[in-house]
């Protein structure tokens, strides 16, 4: 059975009906959203690269880097090298690449394509 997640919470449902019936104390919005990521085992956030085994605890903590004051889940799945979605510039992890600064980016800061 597939299971479903809100990238603002981290939430697990069975459905998606049921995800996007309720209210999210995270989101912007106060809706769950829906993560379309991959299951995996570790998530990474896109703004500085840190590393959680489970969405709920990278939602639940601070980072200074995002716009929202915490962790919004990289939605892609885990690979040997990163790019920039502004400039291109590739990067061995998540958190060396989220750590240069981008003079194309609009944040000042490099943030991962998917």
């Amino acid at each position: 059975m597939a299971n479903f997640y809100c990238k603002w919470c981290g939430q697990k449902y069975t459905n998606v009906q049921s995800l996007t019936a309720g209210s999210c104390y995270n989101s912007p919005s106060k809706k769950h959203e829906l993560y379309e990521g991959p299951e995996q085992r570790n998530y990474y956030c896109e703004y500085c690269g840190n590393k959680y085994s489970n969405l709920p605890n990278l939602t639940a903590a601070s980072c200074i880097r995002s716009p929202t004051g915490k962790h919004i889940p990289y939605e892609g799945e885990e690979k040997s090298q990163y790019t920039c979605k502004y400039c291109g510039n590739k990067y061995s992890n998540l958190p060396n690449l989220t750590a240069a600064s981008c003079s194309r980016s609009p944040t000042g800061k490099h943030l991962p394509a998917k």
